[in-house]
């Protein structure tokens, strides 16, 4: 507070704050002032404790020390300002940026019209994720008729985002309209930058923009797992429902990138759920079939919906759709809730003439010996010597075609001796190429089976009672086999008595008396001691890696059911071990535990 004080020869101002009172405590009396009611100097300003001022200092009476004090405290005060002044914009700097953006997208969600949204790309804080919201946005009313590419096409505010997207201009609204219908959007995020930065703009794209995205990384089969895993974490995410073609379409995507997220499986199923019954179009139903046996996704509530929707709609279906049905619910190896009507309803409208191939054909015939509804018919059919040489034509030009056909024409063969009554129609000649077929496995198997005969070799004597990966002649190897007494004793096996002598690929039996012949006249596994012949209880042994078992329900495939019932039907006892059950990278003992406590229950239970 500036005061003027009374003074005899001289005429003094002073200016005088707290912050000095403060710091020096004889500088009120060098002076000679006391507090007056009118001026308090706990209540001046920070500014006014920054300076002091003189007039005619004749002769000075204030004495060197206090002056030094006072100069120091007025230097502190400074400092001290001129630090909270600092700190203070560095603040200001620092919530600018973080508040700024979040405010640009609640302004890009909220607006409602063409020009709210191009009047954002002026705003100084604009980035590329903020640019590819607000494209996104304007492909999407593009799509659904809200607005025309007409009304922004020529404006250099969009002209201005797409720039900052980096791929330039649109080549003519036929182009853009073609990007707003879905094939765009890939475009809009993996031309801006790398799959890691175009996985962070994911989360700013509304869900059909997402849905968009994936369908388009299918069509162009790129497998890109940053990015499918930003869209399918992001997919999750929202609380908006997915209608029959958006479940569809992802459900696609993820089977042709084989990139089956549980989760989104998961959401997309319950969503399914809810909306196949109001459906009227029997192609969607067909595709969502296809992509699940391609998944094998097994989620018996879905299953069961759509095996009653076909039912229901079976006149209007294709045999492209009902052909899809059966081969899902053989790969899944899913037994609907209405399996008797809906067969009943189905097979009139699947023939040999419908199939557009013989593959098609074969497919139908070896889904039906899956879920045990083949006829005689239905094999007899297949196994004539005329189909194979049609099937040959159809597949020499597809290597891995022309093997899966030949491995099911091995599994119905080896069905039609074994798992159907009196059938006297056609088999596979011993002179067939069919029976050459190479049968391979994966490398992630070989380990499990490696695993699990060396787990075996501490249970068995020797090797003399053991024999692994045995070509059973029916489309698939035994990965080992063992014989054991029914006091869980091993006992020696040989080579030619292992082998499965129901299915004679030399000589077929062509009665039920020959077939109990062959069955009788060499006991499979048995040893002959002189005039006696010891039985023993054969295991065949079946290890299941995850391609042998299903998605989204821990249990084995149609493949792995029907090599066991073949393999039952052969005269073994199967011990099939997956790999949910049986960790390879266990300790030995418990793994030999393991396998011990199984084969004791094979022994006591036959």
């Amino acid at each position: 507070m500036i005061r003027n004080v009374p003074w005899t020869g001289w005429r003094i101002l002073f200016r005088i704050g707290s912050q000095v009172q403060a710091s020096s405590s004889s500088a009120s009396a060098a002076v000679g002032i006391s507090p007056s009611p009118c001026s308090e100097p706990t209540e001046s300003s920070p500014d006014d404790s920054t300076s002091t001022v003189i007039t005619r200092p004749e002769k000075p009476t204030l004495d060197t020390s206090t002056l030094e004090s006072k100069s120091k405290d007025v230097v502190k005060g400074r400092k001290s300002n001129i630090v909270a002044a600092a700190f203070a914009s560095l603040k200001s700097v620092e919530e600018t940026p973080m508040t700024r953006p979040l405010l640009l997208d609640e302004t890009i969600a909220a607006a409602g019209s063409v020009e709210s949204l191009l009047s954002l790309a002026e705003e100084p804080h604009v980035s590329r994720r903020h640019a590819l919201r607000i494209v996104s946005q304007l492909a999407d009313w593009t799509t659904s008729g809200r607005a025309k590419l007409a009304d922004f096409e020529a404006d250099n505010r969009f002209v201005k985002l797409c720039r900052l997207l980096g791929r330039g201009l649109p080549h003519g609204a036929q182009n853009f309209e073609k990007e707003a219908a879905g094939f765009g959007d890939l475009a809009v995020v993996l031309g801006v930058t790398g799959d890691d930065e175009a996985a962070k703009l994911v989360a700013g794209t509304s869900l059909n923009q997402m849905i968009r995205i994936m369908s388009s990384l299918a069509q162009k089969q790129r497998r890109s797992t940053p990015l499918l895993r930003s869209l399918a974490f992001n997919m999750v995410r929202q609380t908006e429902k997915l209608n029959i073609k958006n479940c569809a379409d992802l459900l696609y995507a993820m089977a042709m990138l084989n990139f089956p997220d549980d989760m989104l499986l998961e959401k997309t199923c319950d969503n399914l759920c809810e909306c196949i019954a109001s459906n009227q179009k029997p192609a969607v139903i067909g595709s969502i079939l296809t992509s699940l046996g391609l998944l094998r996704y097994k989620n018996t509530e879905v299953l069961d919906i759509l095996a009653k929707w076909v039912a229901d709609h079976v006149s209007v279906c294709r045999p492209h759709d009902l052909t899809a049905l059966l081969l899902t619910l053989a790969t899944v190896f899913h037994t609907p809730n209405n399996a008797d009507h809906l067969f009943n309803v189905l097979l009139p409208h699947v023939t040999v003439q419908d199939m557009p191939n013989p593959l098609v054909w074969l497919d139908v015939v070896w889904s039906l010996v899956v879920l045990g509804r083949a006829t005689l018919q239905h094999v007899a059919s297949v196994l004539d010597p005329e189909f194979y040489v049609k099937l040959t034509v159809n597949t020499d030009k597809n290597q891995s075609a022309n093997v899966a056909s030949k491995l099911k024409l091995l599994n119905i063969n080896a069905a039609a001796q074994l798992t159907i009554p009196g059938y006297k129609g056609p088999v596979l000649p011993s002179d067939s190429d069919v029976h050459s077929v190479p049968l391979v496995r994966s490398r992630e198997k070989q380990l499990l089976v490696a695993s699990i005969l060396d787990s075996f070799s501490n249970l068995l004597p020797s090797a003399t009672y053991l024999r692994s990966n045995i070509n059973t002649g029916m489309g698939f190897l035994l990965d080992g086999e063992c014989m054991l007494d029914s006091k869980c004793n091993p006992l020696p096996v040989t080579g030619e008595a292992a082998k499965p002598s129901k299915v004679d690929s030399q000589r077929r039996p062509t009665t039920p008396v020959d077939r109990k012949l062959a069955e009788t006249s060499q006991v499979p596994g048995s040893q002959c001691t002189g005039r006696a012949v010891q039985k023993g209880i054969k295991i065949g042994i079946l290890a299941w890696d995850y391609r042998d078992m299903c998605r989204g329900c821990p249990e084995p495939s149609g493949v792995a059911v029907l090599c066991m019932k073949l393999l039952e039907q052969a005269g073994y006892k199967v011990l099939s071990i997956p790999h949910t059950k049986y960790n390879p990278r266990d300790r030995l003992v418990h793994r030999v535990q393991y396998l011990n406590h199984h084969l004791k229950s094979l022994v006591s239970g036959s």
